[in-house]
């Protein structure tokens, strides 16, 4: 992988293989800022999926979206370059 969008593609082809229903928001700046890349359902649980590249971390919006979603009972997920590899089987763990 040599950039986000790799990783992204990536996601994609897991929740497909794995049957979850995803969008991704587009952020035009009319939005709430920090809403993940990916807005997920499996088995009616709400996930929310932050892809990132090169080391990059969450910003301060991102983060407090994350508090807020686990709080509400979702599932927040990082996924990078060095981590795509165990998101199938975390996916897999959680039905």
């Amino acid at each position: 992988m040599r950039k986000e969008r790799d990783v992204k593609d990536a996601v994609k082809k897991i929740l497909r293989q794995h049957g979850i229903w995803y969008c991704m928001p587009h952020g035009a700046g009319y939005g709430l800022p920090g809403i993940p890349d990916f807005i997920c359902c499996q088995g009616g649980r709400f996930i929310g999926i932050e892809t990132k590249f090169g080391g990059n971390k969450l910003s301060p919006h991102q983060e407090q979206r994350r508090a807020e979603i686990i709080a509400a009972g979702g599932v927040w997920l990082t996924v990078d370059e060095k981590n795509i590899g165990c998101l199938a089987a975390r996916l897999g763990s959680m039905t």
